[in-house]
């Protein structure tokens, strides 16, 4: 399980590992920003979910022969879709990109720095897309277990980079449609591994797209709220159940200021997390709404 250090050091290359679902244009801009790295990666891996979409013009603009295009036989989602690029890569290193995002040019070198300083895992800030300064930096450099028992306080997927192997060992969870950044970052610090977190904005994050998770959990219905729980519950022991209940209020009450039939969504969050963490979480909710 262990990792040679210092094989990884002489020999550090790079794989990009794209996951795209009926969106070619973005994924081509996506591919651009990959291009233009000031340290530019040993291949390009874009898995492409089976999508009904025409990816061939998008495909067709690129002459880069390190870029391999997988399309899935049947859609699969996202997790299985990134752990079929972490079987097909073989750099050392891979980092993943969605292709709704966009990095920013040094993100790869930034990256490739903290594994020559012996990194076996990486996250980063973001500033959202158009408009560049929203940001979401945490101003932590280790990615702490006690640091994610507050939830993902850090980034999304195209924030993430680890070292092959670990992946291969610790995949994405094909059960979880909701917080599998969260739940993954969760088993890389259970290992101890060397997590560091790069206190810079260094993608830019498309929000609010028609398909997107942030459109979805707005109008998530109540039978649906189960499955964004997933992650809690899988992870409700380590938590511990003062950190559980507020992960499930936070959950509950995501978007709760655009969303109808508000009262029911808070009488469901006390019924599940209790007054205490429904309260905190709704005061977090309008604050960052205002």
């Amino acid at each position: 399980m262990s990792t040679c250090l210092s094989e990884v050091q002489e020999n550090i290359s790079i794989s990009v590992v794209i996951i795209s679902c009926e969106r070619p244009d973005y994924l081509k801009l996506a591919v651009h920003s990959v291009l233009r790295q000031i340290h530019q990666p040993a291949e390009i891996i874009i898995i492409d979910d089976c999508s009904k979409a025409n990816y061939q013009s998008t495909l067709q603009s690129f002459s880069d022969e390190r870029i391999i295009y997988h399309r899935s036989e049947q859609r699969c989602g996202a997790n299985s879709s990134r752990n079929k690029g972490i079987e097909l890569s073989s750099g050392k290193v891979l980092a993943f990109l969605d292709d709704d995002d966009i990095w920013n040019e040094t993100f790869l070198k930034q990256h490739y720095t903290e594994y020559l300083n012996n990194a076996e895992a990486v996250l980063c800030g973001y500033s959202v897309l158009g408009n560049p300064s929203k940001q979401q930096i945490n101003l932590q450099i280790k990615v702490t277990e006690d640091e994610l028992r507050k939830g993902n306080t850090f980034c999304g997927m195209s924030g993430f980079s680890a070292l092959r192997d670990i992946l291969l060992e610790i995949q994405f969870d094909n059960n979880l449609n909701n917080g599998q950044d969260w739940d993954l970052f969760v088993r890389i610090t259970q290992q101890k591994r060397r997590f560091v977190n790069i206190p810079m904005p260094l993608f830019q994050y498309r929000k609010d797209l028609a398909d997107g998770i942030t459109s979805k959990a707005k109008t998530m219905t109540f039978t649906d709220s189960r499955i964004r729980l997933a992650s809690a519950y899988k992870h409700r022991e380590w938590l511990g159940e003062s950190n559980f209940r507020q992960r499930v209020a936070d959950q509950l009450l995501s978007f709760i200021v655009k969303k109808q039939n508000k009262l029911q969504w808070l009488f469901a969050s006390i019924k599940l997390a209790g007054f205490l963490a429904t309260f905190i979480a709704l005061k977090k909710k309008l604050v960052n709404s205002s």
